[in-house]
């Protein structure tokens, strides 16, 4: 039997069970099962490493940068990045890597215009780190956005009209929003939104949260995080050699 699974806090929204299961069973994998890991705390994490039959997986919020202390190797965009969002259990090792990236990058890159090559990040974690790796890499510039803003960061209070006629494009990172507070959305006021402007949520249960909402009946481009989840699943499946 060979075991797969996500690692996180609270994973009741996730639909990655299902994703990972429907491609096994697509491709006939019968051995292969993917399970749901809720960790009350990081320091759960040796014991269920010493499972000899998981051969990976998937970390989400709030573990993503907790973890590697615990793993023996980082690949070269984890370690840039500073947040792991998949760890390879194969041959006895545990190596991280960060697809989060890969698939943020190639989910924008048919929306993806000049006028959008500065960037609002709300939110400073780990998903936050691989979007602005993401971004930097299509020579984009970013600026996060934070509650307790540090001297290089924006605090939501600065979100002013000069600073959304900077920048437009919105990447939101934080879990305001998701399910089951769907009522819920960072404290940044909308009125400066435009046409012009390409608003992102990396949330993707609800599908349209109230941030893509309310960007979208101001005339907004709104994405949400879907398209990035499958794609950098699938890099991990690549990485793992499941077709």
């Amino acid at each position: 039997m060979k075991r797969f699974g996500l690692i996180g806090k609270t994973l009741g929204h996730s639909w990655s069970k299902s994703f990972w299961t429907q491609r096994f069973q697509e491709l006939e994998l019968k051995d292969h099962f993917y399970e749901h890991y809720e960790l009350n705390s990081i320091e759960e994490l040796p014991e269920l490493l010493k499972a000899k039959d998981i051969l990976g997986l998937n970390v989400t919020v709030p573990y993503k940068e907790a973890v590697i202390p615990f793993l023996e190797e980082l690949d070269e965009s984890a370690e840039a990045i500073g947040a792991v969002n998949f760890i390879d259990l194969r041959d006895g090792k545990r190596k991280g890597y960060n697809f989060d990236w890969i698939g943020f990058q190639q989910s924008i890159r048919p929306f993806f215009e000049p006028i959008h090559e500065r960037c609002l990040i709300l939110g400073t974690g780990g998903s936050a780190k691989a979007v602005a790796f993401a971004m930097k890499s299509l020579g984009a510039q970013v600026m996060h956005v934070s509650r307790d803003p540090k001297p290089d960061q924006l605090g939501y209070d600065q979100l002013n009209e000069h600073v959304f006629r900077a920048f437009k494009m919105i990447v939101n990172c934080t879990p305001v929003g998701m399910h089951p507070k769907t009522e819920a959305m960072p404290p940044l006021s909308l009125e400066h939104l435009t046409p012009e402007h390409f608003v992102v949520d990396l949330i993707y249960n609800p599908k349209k949260t109230l941030l893509l909402s309310k960007s979208k009946e101001k005339g907004a481009m709104i994405l949400n995080g879907e398209d990035m989840l499958r794609l950098q699943a699938l890099a991990a499946m690549d990485l793992l050699g499941i077709g």
